[in-house]
């Protein structure tokens, strides 16, 4: 049984670290791919949906995927996002998707759920079959540009989709242990919309990657992902935000920008095609985002640092969290598929810990060389009693690099841009 088996052995025995985990991250974005049973049991659920909206409405309809299904960016449980255009009922959402609910209990199949979620903003029909290892939620009269963007991007950058799909993963199966309401990948729960992720990625490799990152060297994709993370794990999101008009330049946060912004936790990304809208609008709160990702980088780091050379070792393995089992045999598919919870735990900061350097009080999570840096002075977040014990281990020999601001001029000209998203 293995814990990383998207790997062969002789991936896992590159001698290089870096360039192993390199490979690891094609071959985990080849272990995820859809597999033809999933694809198959999405077209039937689309095809059984569409049968259902235009019975309902006489094929006065206009039936749209979008999201993952559309961009490929699938994990294998992910589910099918369609949206329908109504010329009739158009302009009441709750009223269309009840009538394709009715629709589809006449049919006689054995629903596992048919969950019709009136009271979100964008009301929400979910309809879920036993025989098949997916769902799909319907909603009305929301045409979504994301996904088209994400298509010419991925066309323009295929690292786009490696660096995604492990950084989704990742993030999904990280849970804060002091706060279980927050999921870093969950617009639900605090946490990342796909696309904001996508952003972000897309805004890293266009503007912030270093010149020294190089397609054509063998740790390209492992430069990308360690380099991301520590770029957003430094960020300044209370203050700044990215502009994806301009491929992610910073702007300060200002009231240029988001003169109704009301909660300062929320993170800014403008949208490249919706204006005077925030992508990142879900993501309320910046010190639960921070600490994750920084998690998630000393994590990896620390794995880097202590792995074998001599043995084959995983690195990725170390973020991302699969049912063991032979590499030889098939994946779990769909729902059986199970991204598996790595929790992020703490330790109480008091007076007479012996290893009170691990506490916030003592340090930035993200500043590894913390014990070389500690006549800097530091403003510790306001959990300050919470500390990731991975995070005990992390060696100090990788040295960061500093993340130059917006220049004066850039902040002089974004006072007169006249952003006003949400």
């Amino acid at each position: 049984m293995s814990t990383s088996p998207w790997a062969n052995s002789e991936i896992l025995g590159i001698k290089d670290k870096k360039e192993r985990l390199s490979k690891e991250i094609l071959a985990f974005t080849n272990y995820i791919a859809p597999t033809k049973r999933e694809q198959k049991d999405r077209e039937i659920l689309i095809k059984t949906a569409k049968g259902a909206v235009e019975s309902a409405y006489y094929r006065d309809t206009k039936f749209e995927p979008f999201g993952s299904y559309v961009t490929g960016l699938l994990l294998p449980g992910s589910d099918v996002d369609i949206n329908v255009t109504t010329y009739q009922d158009s302009g009441d959402a709750r009223r269309v998707l009840g009538r394709i609910r009715k629709e589809l209990m006449r049919m006689s199949y054995d629903w596992n759920e048919l969950l019709f979620i009136r009271s979100a903003r964008i009301p929400v029909l979910t309809i879920d079959d036993k025989r098949l290892g997916t769902s799909l939620d319907l909603t009305v009269n929301n045409p979504c540009f994301s996904s088209d963007r994400t298509v010419k991007w991925l066309a323009e950058l295929p690292e786009l989709k490696p660096i995604f799909l492990t950084l989704k993963h990742a993030f999904s199966s990280s849970k804060l242990e002091y706060m279980r309401s927050f999921e870093l990948m969950s617009s639900k729960n605090s946490g990342f919309a796909s696309y904001t992720i996508i952003c972000l990625i897309v805004a890293y490799i266009k503007t912030h990657k270093p010149e020294n990152v190089k397609k054509s060297t063998p740790t390209y994709y492992s430069d990308l992902l360690i380099g991301f993370l520590h770029f957003y794990s430094t960020f300044d999101f209370k203050n700044m935000c990215l502009d994806m008009n301009e491929d992610g330049k910073i702007y300060p946060k200002s009231e240029n920008y988001m003169p109704r912004l009301q909660n300062e936790e929320v993170i800014i990304v403008l949208d490249p095609d919706v204006e005077n809208t925030n992508v990142a609008r879900s993501s309320s709160r910046i010190r639960e985002t921070i600490f994750s990702i920084t998690e998630i980088y000393n994590t990896l780091l620390t794995r880097i640092d202590t792995a074998s050379t001599d043995e084959p070792e995983s690195i990725l393995s170390s973020i991302i969290k699969v049912i063991p089992h032979n590499p030889r045999d098939p994946r779990p598919e769909g729902k059986k598929y199970e991204i598996k919870e790595r929790t992020i735990k703490y330790v109480d900061h008091t007076e007479d810990d012996e290893d009170a350097t691990d506490s916030y009080n003592d340090r930035k999570p993200w500043d590894r060389d913390y014990n070389r840096k500690r006549e800097r002075e530091t403003t510790p977040p306001s959990h300050s009693k919470y500390v990731s014990r991975s995070s005990k281990h992390d060696s100090s020999d990788n040295k960061k690099r500093k993340r130059s601001r917006s220049t004066e001029s850039d902040i002089a000209s974004s006072s007169k841009r006249a952003h006003k998203a949400d």
